[in-house]
């Protein structure tokens, strides 16, 4: 039997860490645009939850392992601009980014 990816398991856990992120800014948003704005965001994170839950016994190769070892580093980074970031511009172009980078993850494991 397969057995739990842990790099995957890894990648799963800065996700949910990112969507929780998202879901405490919401206590401070000021605006309509700005709850529809972290709600899209929030949308998209869950995306790559489920993706990467269905993923969870997949093997990975170490180059794929090196990019999620990289992507939950940077993902801490992410999780503390998201308390800060005033523009709602650059909350979107911050997520979008990282999230650029996990599917670039998802689609390599999918690949194998």
């Amino acid at each position: 039997m397969t057995s739990l990816n842990t790099n995957l398991q890894a990648l799963q856990k800065a996700l949910v860490l990112q969507h929780e992120a998202l879901f405490n800014r919401l206590s401070t948003a000021t605006s309509v645009d700005e709850v529809n704005t972290i709600s899209t965001e929030m949308d998209e994170v869950y995306l790559r939850i489920r993706v990467t839950t269905r993923l969870l016994f997949r093997q990975t190769t170490s180059a794929i392992d090196k990019n999620i070892a990289e992507v939950v580093s940077v993902s801490a980074e992410l999780q503390q601009s998201i308390k800060t970031i005033t523009k709602l511009t650059d909350l979107i172009k911050k997520t979008s980014k990282f999230l650029g980078l996990v599917d670039k993850i998802l689609d390599a494991v999918k690949l194998i």
